[in-house]
């Protein structure tokens, strides 16, 4: 079972696949494409139109996936499914630039030798993927809670700030500056299904 945060609704891919929802297409393309050009850039890919060649034939193949019916969220999760289409268009580039009669320095270049090429894949689509899910997870909680709430949280989560000087700044008692970060903390775990 895939324990990773998600970060894909089953409304979003049913928009995307339905092809009506052109605010749904455009979240879906921002979100995956970039995690696309990261992953292909830790894999070793450094050409930008290299990198801009493979996302857009992951995202089109993607869209199109969806769009026929060929992912189905009850035969299993998104991540994996969608991971494994960024593999096959990784594996696919290097296989076309190998067997073409380049010269070696137009070939896509290959992953830092010190971490298997499988490895760093993982390892990147991983990193990214958890980034862009509390990305997410931030951009639901801020719509769900008051604006002071948010404001608490991000001064003292994610600015540093002490809480007696971000009770200062909003206007606020040190006990409400707790509570909302207490709050957001809670929300953000049970989005991202991380534990204590």
């Amino acid at each position: 079972m895939d324990s990773s945060p998600s970060i894909t609704s089953t409304t979003l891919l049913l928009k995307v696949a339905a092809g009506a929802d052109h605010a749904a297409e455009r979240r879906f393309f921002e979100c995956y494409s970039r995690l696309a050009r990261a992953v292909i850039v830790a894999s070793g890919i450094r050409k930008s139109h290299d990198i801009e060649d493979i996302t857009q034939e992951t995202m089109a193949a993607a869209m199109q996936a969806l769009r026929i019916s060929r992912y189905q969220r009850d035969q299993g999760a998104f991540r994996p499914w969608f991971k494994g289409i960024l593999r096959h268009k990784i594996a696919d580039a290097r296989q076309s630039a190998a067997r073409s009669v380049m010269p070696a320095e137009t070939l896509p270049d290959q992953a830092d030798p010190a971490l298997p090429p499988d490895k760093a894949f993982e390892a990147a689509f991983d990193a990214e993927w958890r980034a862009i899910a509390m990305e997410e997870a931030i951009r639901a909680i801020k719509n769900e809670v008051k604006p002071t709430t948010w404001q608490a949280y991000d001064l003292v989560e994610r600015q540093g700030w002490t809480r007696k000087d971000a009770a200062e700044h909003l206007g606020i008692s040190r006990s409400a500056v707790y509570l909302s970060n207490l709050r957001i903390r809670r929300r953000l775990k049970r989005l991202l299904g991380t534990q204590d």
